[in-house]
């Protein structure tokens, strides 16, 4: 693992602790607003990178579990699809 990899991880983790601590805390309303915004980002990500991860080699679970995680970090390893190979759909 990369060490951005490692602190995606991390950060992660921190805004997932959030959710652990009381509510009335700023911080903890931040964290729980980021972790759920970061989601979100890397949720699209996903579907716009489905076509490049449907000529990859691997499942399409393992690609959405990777991004949900990672975001462009895993993305970006994919190899790209060439035009002349993008699936028809």
């Amino acid at each position: 693992m990369s060490n951005a990899k490692a602190l995606v991880a991390v950060v992660w983790l921190l805004l997932f602790s959030c959710f652990f601590v009381a509510t009335t805390s700023t911080v903890s309303t931040l964290g729980r607003l980021a972790f759920w915004l970061m989601a979100i980002i890397h949720v699209v990500e996903y579907a716009v990178s489905l076509p490049r991860f449907r000529g990859a080699p691997g499942s399409w679970l393992g690609h959405l579990l990777r991004t949900l995680l990672f975001g462009f970090l895993h993305i970006r390893e994919v190899p790209a699809l060439d035009a002349r190979e993008a699936p028809d759909s």
